[in-house]
């Protein structure tokens, strides 16, 4: 079996220490680093920008940004610049966004599906270097363009984790960020991708990357792994699809209670509140043989990329000598 393996990198550390896990991710192998964008860490294009100076072969880009924080034309022109500067390694992550984060500055995450359909279409047309006038529910351009200096087509993947989400990345994505980690939701979540690709345009290449997306967490010490993904997986419940809630039988009480317990900024009494259960549907997380078989898992079922999100391990450092030496060999 063959696997991409991408990486996340959160950039909410000092600029110095991101781009040195930047070129320790280069260095290991992977094939991607995808940047994660909230406001309140350092601005993803910026840091994208920085890391694809830095380094000479890994893709990299927003994973995934949103069409609330940003204008779609903003986005376009600045993945631009940053696929000229990486001469051609850039890559677009694009979803609906976190409702909580989105509301603590002032946004409605209204209508996501419309959204991200709508900034699809306009990021695509003006990567093409086509002007475009353009009249959505939500957003409008006349005779709007951007200067790009060098040719080049972007791929866009759609974040996705609930059904409808998943069937627009079929059918308007050249690849899906699932947000997912259990082969049952692996499996459900591309049977929503196919049905979205049936709706394709002619023009869009048939070939889409489908990627799952995880809280990934490797350590020699398999407790010490799973307690480090605790943070992370709180925060997947909070903002899961109801349906993944009820399908992996995890108490409404116990979701309702994460999630009034974090949006109250009582983040350790949260994390007190996660289960094994959770642990086990919402990260892949262990020693190195739990990592590599939950990974197994996964491609048998049918993705053709896997990204290792936060925390990455109880060491980030450690962590990424372990993928690199351990677990990405088992894959190419």
């Amino acid at each position: 079996m063959s696997l991409k393996i991408g990486v996340e990198l959160l950039p909410n550390k000092p600029i110095n220490q991101i781009l040195d896990l930047a070129k320790k991710k280069e260095k290991v192998g992977v094939d991607q680093i995808w940047i994660a964008d909230h406001y309140h860490n350092q601005n993803v294009y910026c840091i994208s920008t920085l890391i694809a100076d830095r380094t000479k072969d890994v893709d990299v880009g927003p994973g995934v940004t949103n069409p609330y924080v940003m204008h779609p034309a903003a986005i376009s022109s600045a993945i631009d610049s940053i696929d000229e500067l990486s001469n051609g390694r850039a890559l677009l992550g694009i979803g609906a966004g976190d409702r909580g984060t989105l509301n603590s500055i002032g946004l409605d995450w209204d209508s996501p599906l419309t959204r991200i359909k709508e900034a699809v279409k306009i990021i695509r047309n003006l990567l093409n270097s086509k002007k475009l006038s353009y009249e959505g529910d939500f957003f409008k351009l006349s005779s709007a363009y951007i200067n790009s200096y060098k040719p080049s087509k972007i791929p866009i993947y759609i974040g996705a984790q609930g059904p409808k989400m998943l069937e627009l990345g079929g059918e308007i994505g050249d690849g899906v960020l699932i947000n997912g980690s259990h082969p049952d939701e692996i499996k459900k979540s591309i049977k929503c991708i196919e049905r979205g690709i049936n709706e394709r345009s002619k023009n869009l290449n048939d070939d889409i990357d489908i990627s799952a997306h995880t809280c990934f967490s490797v350590d020699e010490d398999s407790e010490s792994a799973r307690r480090e993904a605790i943070p992370v997986v709180a925060h997947i419940v909070s903002s899961a699809h109801k349906d993944v809630i009820k399908r992996h039988e995890i108490s409404k009480e116990k979701y309702d209670k994460i999630s009034k317990l974090l949006s109250k900024g009582k983040h350790s009494l949260a994390y007190e509140e996660v289960t094994e259960r959770m642990i086990d549907t919402f990260s892949i997380s262990g020693n190195i043989d739990e990592c590599k078989t939950r990974i197994q898992n996964l491609s048998r079922n049918g993705i053709s990329n896997f990204i290792a999100g936060s925390p990455l391990g109880p060491e980030p450092t450690k962590a990424l000598d372990i993928i690199g030496e351990k677990i990405i060999g088992e894959f190419k």
